[in-house]
């Protein structure tokens, strides 16, 4: 749900984002998990990219309107 979450927040801010679920495979072999310092406990749940897209895309708008983010406390 985070990473659902973060693409489409990243998308809302022009930045380009992409779920690589074949990435798996590549963080759980251990030798990858040293060279990028990662502890042998954790693994990996949802490796996002997000950057500056290449070109321009076109969006069309939604007719329904995201309301905007906040937190009430009751």
């Amino acid at each position: 749900m985070v990473a659902g979450n973060l693409h489409l927040l990243a998308e809302e801010e022009g930045l380009g984002c992409c779920w690589i679920g074949e990435a798996h495979n590549i963080f759980a072999d251990p030798m990858v998990k040293k060279e990028l310092g990662i502890p042998e406990k954790y693994a990996l749940v949802a490796p996002l990219i997000i950057g500056h897209p290449a070109g321009k895309k076109s969006v069309t708008e939604s007719p329904n309107k995201r309301k905007p983010f906040g937190i009430i406390f009751i």
